[in-house]
């Protein structure tokens, strides 16, 4: 089966191509949404109809989830799969011209799947979008995004529930946020210049940032991660890496599947003086101590001192031993106000919290 190519060559005028599963249902539909800087883009269908859009026909998204896109309204297509019985479904569409005339660039491609579509797609492959803003492929059966690092200008990648293994984004140097929650990738690279990152729920083993990463955001929870190392970040502000032991993915059918994984046991953010918010503690409730095989957290020169900021650190459920816990209350920063969360560790009763109180930590047992 031939991979989705938006914008394949050697046609790059050409900016959506796609090909769907070949057990696709012949009943409901599929679409996509896009933006353009013409307002306008045409359509070309597998049965060969061809249809001009316009924003006449678009959501008004001024006030909606996409206004931080800067995104005042999409060009939404779709077509009814009733009565079509090819193995495959071809989709090319193009910024144009009310009259279809090739035209522009289209800077937002969305193929989400929505609760009135009832297919996916499988694989996409975007690399002669230049234009190319935010991919937002959400919630398909996708294996591949091709060559995603020559979208130059591609600020925000949203392919969660996906099928990908491998993901670099090492050439997207205007990349901002990237979220790629429960997908199967084993291999994540990332650009220095990303700002926010959520890869949870994902079997990758290793994870490292780039050199001269301006990283504010991590969110890496019920990863495959035994050992987390972000230490030297200024720009650190928020990290989640909470575990409960399994991984949540989502496999080739796409239903939830659990598969039993190593959790972290050892964490560090050691250097990173505007660390707000730290979440690596375990919420399910019932759990017996040590659920959480977290034993080691070093963390010597962080803690945000900033008057402003309210520090949160979440090690509940975790296996840290007393000697553990004041090795971390040892490394914190004296902060203007903070709590920090160590109920249900082997350590919580015998661990020395004057430690902490005494750089205005809240200790919560």
């Amino acid at each position: 089966m031939r991979p989705i190519g938006i914008g394949v060559k050697p046609k790059p005028q050409i900016v959506a191509y796609s090909e769907l599963l070949p057990t696709m249902p012949n009943s409901g539909s599929i679409g996509f949404h896009i933006k353009t800087t013409t307002g306008y883009a045409t359509v070309l269908w597998w049965d060969g109809t061809e249809e001009t859009i316009s924003d006449e026909l678009n959501w008004d998204l001024r006030n909606g989830p996409y206004a931080i896109y800067g995104m005042d309204s999409l060009l939404s297509a779709s077509k009814a799969l009733a009565g079509n019985t090819a193995a495959s479904k071809k989709i090319q569409a193009w910024s144009s011209t009310s009259t279809g005339k090739r035209s522009g660039d289209i800077v937002y491609v969305s193929t989400t799947k929505q609760g009135r579509h009832s297919s996916r797609y499988t694989a996409l492959d975007v690399s002669t979008l230049t234009g190319l803003k935010v991919l937002d492929c959400n919630n398909n059966r996708i294996t591949s995004l091709g060559d995603i690092g020559a979208c130059k200008n591609l600020v925000t990648l949203i392919c969660s529930k996906n099928d990908i293994v491998t993901l670099n984004t090492s050439r997207n140097t205007n990349l901002l946020g990237l979220f790629c929650n429960q997908c199967d990738i084993t291999s994540l690279t990332i650009n220095p210049q990303l700002q926010r990152l959520g890869a949870s729920s994902n079997p990758f083993t290793t994870f490292s940032l780039p050199n001269g990463s301006v990283i504010a955001e991590v969110y890496l929870n019920d990863s495959a991660l035994t050992t987390l190392s972000l230490t030297n970040l200024s720009t650190l502000t928020a990290l989640a890496c909470r575990g409960e032991g399994t991984l949540h993915a989502f496999n080739g059918n796409h239903g939830s599947t659990r598969r039993n994984v190593p959790a972290l046991t050892t964490l560090d953010v050691s250097g990173c003086p505007n660390l707000q918010t730290v979440n690596a503690g375990t919420y399910l409730q019932g759990l017996t101590t040590g659920s959480n095989p977290l034993s080691s957290v070093r963390a010597s020169g962080s803690g945000n001192t900033n008057e402003d900021i309210v520090q949160a650190w979440q090690f509940k459920n975790c296996s840290l031993t007393a000697g553990a816990l004041n090795t971390l209350f040892s490394d914190l920063n004296t902060v203007v106000t903070g709590t920090i969360q160590i109920a249900n560790n082997p350590g919580t009763t015998a661990a020395n919290a004057s430690i902490a109180t005494a750089k205005s930590w809240t200790v919560s047992t």
